[in-house]
């Protein structure tokens, strides 16, 4: 990791239609559980805590359990398709992006790969990317755009990320922060894929 990052702010994205709550895991402890992964990785910067789900399906326990979290939990209709929650949380990274500029880290829990491209547009600003992934859904796409890739499982219990591996890594220049797009040309560029 490159010091610049280490005390930069950092975004968490959870997928929760993607990586669910891990059995044994209590959910008041998740957001602690994630500090303590990236501390352990030095990362030291204020932490953002963004959740996605589709809340009409959720147990409602685990609904209520999260909205008692810092994490800030936002309503993704039609649980089970990916291209829901793609569309929001992928708009929210890029406008977090857009009022955070500077050194950023962008911690990613899905395993949805139609996120490689956004992931690689964020790489390509400067930001940090991170993953956490559900080990039964691990994506190359995804992977190879991280600089550290956890199981969300282990991630999500506050956990160690995988062995590092080089091919999860390409080089890359730190480039200036400047997002010159419009709101809606932002919106063309993170819009959903298409369905096939």
């Amino acid at each position: 990791m490159e010091k610049i990052y280490e005390n930069a702010k950092t975004a968490v994205f959870w997928d929760i239609g993607s990586c669910d709550v891990p059995d044994g895991v209590d959910v008041d402890s998740i957001t602690s559980n994630i500090r303590s992964a990236l501390s352990n990785m030095k990362y030291f910067g204020p932490i953002s805590f963004f959740a996605y789900g589709d809340t009409t399906v959720m147990k409602e326990e685990i609904v209520d359990e999260i909205s008692r979290t810092i994490f800030l939990l936002q309503q993704v209709k039609g649980e089970g398709d990916r291209f829901h929650a793609f569309g929001a949380i992928a708009m929210a990274m890029f406008f977090w992006a857009k009022h955070n500029p500077g050194p950023a880290n962008f911690l990613l829990i899905s395993g949805n790969k139609d996120f490689s491209y956004a992931l690689t547009q964020f790489r390509k600003s400067g930001c940090n990317v991170l993953l956490g992934h559900p080990k039964r859904e691990a994506s190359g796409p995804l992977t190879r755009k991280a600089s550290a890739v956890w199981h969300s499982e282990t991630l999500l219990a506050g956990g160690s990320p995988l062995p590092f591996s080089p091919k999860w890594k390409t080089s890359h220049k730190l480039k200036t922060f400047e997002y010159k797009y419009s709101d809606t040309s932002a919106a063309s560029s993170f819009s959903s894929p298409k369905r096939p």
